[in-house]
């Protein structure tokens, strides 16, 4: 799958969740929007990204779109899946810059289901500098739909962005990381439990969802932490880029 940053369609899908390109309040942020998974009955998108947010103290969002194709072809038609059958879960990464590390950073978030018949999940979250401030941070995404016999799709990795200290707002980035964190993805090279642990493997840091789509999965969001799930609309144009 080629990474593409999201070149349009990103407006629509915000504002389904009541969101903006600038939701966390900062005027960027580092975004990655990809299709996971595509047939001739089903497509499915992942999203994810990552700001400073409000007061710089971090924010991070992730969410699973499905499709069906369209009489042309694309995956642009939306119509609900039954409650269970999308999964969504999201992990935060962050660069430490003297070992030149990138590693999981606290504990994952999900995997959420659709508790209702939806098309899509979403979650978004306040991370406060979850491994601290002056730190260039991602978030990681899997976007999965149940196909029928198993779970389709895969993970999303955002671009990097720089979350400072408190009060530091406008503070100058140090140099970005040599590589991003999708590419340590890519490359295995991304540590769990600090950047001093062991490397993570393709099972602990890009899981499938476990079970069938009835199965009780779903995590109750913790303090900061938003789910959002979307049903009856077809987004006009919000189809991820590649």
């Amino acid at each position: 799958m080629n990474r593409h940053t999201i070149t349009r369609g990103i407006g629509a899908l915000a504002a389904a969740f009541g969101l903006t390109l600038g939701t966390s309040g900062q005027a960027s942020a580092a975004t990655q929007f990809l299709w996971t998974y595509r047939s001739g009955s089903l497509c499915v998108s992942g999203y994810s990204e990552i700001s400073a947010g409000v007061g710089g103290g971090g924010f991070s969002k992730s969410a699973t779109y499905t499709y069906q194709r369209d009489n042309s072809v694309n995956c642009s038609i939306m119509p609900n899946k039954p409650a269970g059958w999308i999964s969504l879960e999201s992990h935060l990464l962050a660069f430490n810059m003297p070992k030149g590390i990138w590693y999981v950073c606290g504990d994952k978030m999900g995997p959420y289901r659709n508790g209702v018949p939806a098309f899509s999940i979403g979650l978004s979250r306040n991370t406060h500098r979850a491994c601290g401030g002056d730190v260039w941070y991602a978030t990681h995404t899997a976007a999965y739909a149940w196909g029928g016999v198993s779970w389709l799709g895969g993970w999303v990795a955002s671009g990097n962005h720089w979350v400072p200290w408190a009060g530091r707002a406008g503070a100058a980035p140090q140099k970005e990381p040599r590589i991003s964190a999708a590419e340590a993805v890519k490359r295995g090279e991304v540590r769990i439990g600090g950047p001093d642990g062991p490397r993570a493997t393709a099972a602990q840091l890009q899981p499938k969802p476990i079970g069938g789509p009835g199965t009780k999965t779903t995590a109750a969001p913790g303090v900061g932490i938003t789910v959002h799930q979307l049903s009856h609309r077809t987004l006009s144009g919000s189809r991820p880029s590649g």
